[in-house]
């Protein structure tokens, strides 16, 4: 699909824009504010979810975006964003900061999200669709925080997945 970035002046953001649809915005003053915005502002559900999951492992995340989710890393966490389409990386890296900025560790790999995620110890797997259905429950997932015997597991998905029971199991026996 067609893909711009652009500057929202009234706003003083930087903005990626998928045909008609926000895939994430960062403000353009002063550079390199790392401040998640939109989706992933650290006052909603996803920043909820993040704040509860704060230092407790590493983060997969399907779905780069503009890389906002990697504005919650700290220092020696490590970020797996995997990502179908490299033009949404070069845009990412190109464009805005979030990666380039992050505390942690980023790791980006291109490919089917699902297919080349390779079972390791995360704290957080993020989805992204661009389908805006549903609440802020588990059987929605979007997005939503359960407790696991491994400490936790922060689930978001811009969409109605309805296997998410059959994701925490087979998520609980290979992370």
């Amino acid at each position: 699909g067609f893909k711009r970035v652009v500057r929202d002046v009234a706003r003083g953001e930087l903005r990626l824009l998928h045909g008609a649809v926000e895939q994430g915005r960062q403000r353009c003053e002063p550079p390199g504010d790392l401040t998640p915005l939109g989706y992933f502002h650290r006052v909603g559900p996803f920043g909820e979810a993040m704040a509860a999951l704060a230092s407790r492992g590493d983060m997969a995340i399907i779905g780069l975006g503009v890389g906002a989710a990697a504005a919650y890393a700290v220092p020696g966490q490590r970020v797996l964003f995997l990502e179908i389409d490299p033009e949404v990386v070069h845009i990412a890296r190109t464009y805005f900061s979030y990666l380039g900025g992050c505390r942690g560790e980023v790791e980006v790999r291109v490919g089917d999200g699902l297919a080349s995620f390779a079972p390791r110890r995360v704290s957080a797997v993020r989805s992204s669709s661009n389908s805006t259905t549903g609440s802020s429950t588990w059987s929605n997932a979007q997005p939503t925080f359960r407790g696991t015997a491994a400490g936790g597991l922060a689930l978001a998905h811009n969409g109605n997945l309805t296997n998410t029971d059959e994701l925490e199991a087979w998520l609980a026996t290979s992370i």
